[in-house]
């Protein structure tokens, strides 16, 4: 099976799955409990994160996709979705660093399984514990995994929003999770302080990247997010 053959439709359509790889996956979520709600907007956050992730990287996405950015718009929508094991010790409250560590873990084998290496690499970038090596080291991953971080950092299921707006929501939702920078994660801060600051810097490094101040920047991104989301306007064949 092509791993580079999922597309925006598969997880934005109209709720049929097309890619067999994610069945199982959304069937966990369901029996989880999810609302149809929650699963609208996770989807929506899903999309939002591949178009933003897409637009820090290129221009003009059909002109310039290549291998490298297919597997960064795979690994973004997947980047949630993958962490069934998750679901359950949220409505627990019983989501600890340790147990998400794990869980971490699980999901990086199983997409290393189904989509290969690469994706499941960019996706672990994302997870709590890399913000261990990413704190002294911003640099620690290349630039499309850089990508991938700073578009989950500002997007929620609604859109992008400020780094400062994402950090409150994040912290109101998982307090715990913030407390544990200090001892499980041995950050010098808390974990979403410590997140705040890679955020404004890979903020800043994109937006030079693109010549742009970065509220411009951050237009831009809004810009190319609504328009992935057009239902006039379809993502490439290749996708």
């Amino acid at each position: 099976m092509d791993p580079y053959l999922l597309s925006f439709s598969d997880v934005l359509g109209d709720g049929n799955v097309a890619d067999e790889r994610l069945v199982g996956i959304f069937n966990a979520w369901e029996a989880h409990g999810i609302t149809d709600q929650e699963w609208i907007g996770l989807r929506r956050h899903l999309v939002i994160v591949a178009a933003c992730a897409e637009a820090c990287i290129i221009r003009q996405p059909a002109d310039k996709w290549n291998a490298d950015v297919r597997d960064l718009i795979t690994a973004s929508l997947l980047h949630d979705v993958a962490k069934r094991h998750e679901v359950e010790a949220i409505a627990n409250s019983s989501c600890s660093p340790v147990l998400l560590d794990e869980m971490a873990r699980i999901q990086q084998l199983y997409l290393m399984q189904a989509w290969g290496i690469r994706v499941a690499g960019l996706v672990g970038n994302t997870q709590h514990m890399a913000l261990r090596l990413l704190e002294n080291n911003p640099r620690a991953i290349n630039e499309m995994a850089q990508a991938l971080f700073l578009a989950d950092g500002i997007c929620e299921d609604k859109g992008l929003v400020s780094i400062d707006d994402r950090i409150q929501g994040l912290m109101r939702r998982y307090p715990n999770i913030d407390k544990a920078g200090f001892s499980y994660y041995r950050l010098s801060a808390s974990t979403f302080t410590v997140l705040r600051k890679l955020l404004y810097q890979y903020l800043e490094q994109f937006a030079l990247k693109h010549d742009l101040p970065p509220d411009e920047f951050l237009a831009y991104l809004r810009a190319a997010v609504k328009k992935r989301l057009d239902p006039v306007f379809y993502p490439p064949k290749s996708v």
